[in-house]
């Protein structure tokens, strides 16, 4: 094996950073946000600037990875992509400026949900042409996702062997020559590692034309162990484990725990990524048994959604819509409709899955529609009715109970007035106190 020289190596890096120069200064200055706040110890509302920037330099490294491929499909000139890539950085910008000074709960949680459906649109931009449905687009697609995936597994064992060796050299110079060095460091090395090698690193690995994933390839065969002796025995016991306990509940006629969701929910992502690492190779002779597999698998999956349904709807009847049962409710209608699809449609286009993921992650992030709008009014409605039953909310406000309170209604109150206070809506029950409560609910008496 011929070792690189370094001449080499930096042709390469400046290769990376000319095809690739949003995407990688994004990451940087992420990454030195990140090294200055923890050097200055910038925590609070006082530093809201460098936070929601670190917030918008992560999602850019994403959604600028797309836009730049995305060009690369059309032949773009270097000057046309630097103009896309100008809209997507304005974009960025105008992102910065609507966030609060604050991150609460809502916040994070939306930044999230966009990280995801930029990450998946990274999965397919290159891909959403007149081809769509042809079969050598769909091959291409995957193997597309193929080599990121491998990327990214190869990346982070890079960096974390290299930040691994870096933090022990820091120790062993520290102990050896008695220097005294600050803790910070290894937390300011992490993201060093993380935003500068690790994305170079990872990005220097795509390769330049896009038509390159048209080409025949070999399936791995260690991809093809791991998900035949790994993952699909792990999908079996899954479905063992939700069959059993469905029968427990047939049975005993009791409805089901909630905790089921999460646990049918980590059975169905298990065995759909199975499917589709083993995607290429379903029409191989010697291969029939994984479309038999496939089949069966979405047929088994139907039961499940109705328990997954009966779970969820149980827990939204009786504490109605927080975030996290609206997010189980809305898988729980894609994955049926992902079932659907794989045993009625003739296509089978696996660009279906983050496509569709990808409208769903950006759809429910905002508007009335919302998680979080949905689940504020439900939860405002349920304290509503709360406070009327206890005679504490008469004409419009409130006032003191009367009558001692149900301990569990006691507790629901409280609940719910603590579920508002950490998502910042405690302003919705000006309309009941009227005014002052800006001043008697201030943060520290939540």
């Amino acid at each position: 094996m011929k070792i690189p020289s370094v001449t080499k190596l930096y042709g390469e890096a400046r290769e990376t950073f000319q095809r690739f120069p949003f995407v990688i200064l994004s990451s940087i200055i992420g990454a030195f946000i990140m090294i200055y706040i923890i050097q200055v110890d910038a925590t609070g509302s006082d530093y809201y600037y460098l936070q929601n920037a670190v917030v918008c330099c992560g999602l850019g490294i994403s959604f600028l990875l797309s836009l730049t491929l995305r060009n690369e499909v059309f032949k773009l000139s270097r000057t046309q992509n630097t103009i896309i890539q100008g809209v997507g950085v304005a974009s960025l910008v105008l992102y910065y400026f609507w966030l609060p000074k604050e991150l609460g709960e809502i916040e994070i949680t939306r930044s999230l949900l966009f990280a995801l459906g930029l990450h998946l649109l990274v999965s397919f931009a290159s891909f959403m042409n007149n081809e769509g449905d042809r079969q050598e687009n769909i091959n291409a697609f995957w193997r597309f996702n193929k080599l990121f995936f491998i990327r990214i597994l190869t990346s982070v064992l890079f960096s974390g062997v290299l930040y691994i060796g870096l933090c022990i050299a820091i120790v062993s110079f520290d102990k050896l020559f008695d220097v005294s060095i600050e803790g910070k460091i290894y937390p300011q090395l992490f993201y060093f590692i993380l935003g500068v090698f690790n994305t170079w690193f990872f990005l220097a690995g795509i390769p330049q034309s896009i038509q390159d994933f048209y080409l025949e390839d070999v399936y791995p065969k260690g991809l093809k162990i791991f998900t035949q002796f790994v993952l699909l025995p792990l999908v079996t016991v899954y479905l063992v484990i939700l069959y059993l306990y469905m029968g427990k509940i047939i049975i005993q006629w009791n409805l089901p725990e909630g905790w089921v969701s999460y646990l049918i929910l980590c059975f169905s992502i298990t065995g759909i990524f199975s499917l589709l690492l083993i995607y290429p190779i379903r029409d191989y002779a010697e291969n029939r048994w994984i479309k038999i597999f496939s089949k069966s698998f979405y047929i088994a999956l139907l039961p499940l959604i109705v328990l997954l349904f009966t779970a969820i709807l149980t827990r939204l009847f009786e504490y109605g819509i927080t975030e996290k049962r609206y997010f189980v409710f809305v898988l729980a209608c894609w994955l049926t409709f992902i079932s659907l699809y794989f045993l009625i449609s003739k296509t089978k286009n696996i660009k279906i899955i983050p496509i569709t993921l990808f409208i769903l992650a950006f759809g429910v992030s905002f508007g009335p529609w919302g998680a979080f709008s949905v689940s504020e009014r439900s939860q405002m409605g349920r304290l509503e009715k709360l406070l009327i039953n206890n005679k504490i909310l008469v004409d419009g406000k409130i006032v003191p109970a009367k009558e001692k309170i149900n301990p569990k209604d006691e507790g629901n109150i409280s609940s719910i007035v603590y579920y508002l206070s950490q998502r910042n809506s405690i302003g919705e029950l000006k309309k009941w106190l009227g005014t002052g409560l800006d001043t008697i609910l201030t943060k520290e008496k939540y």
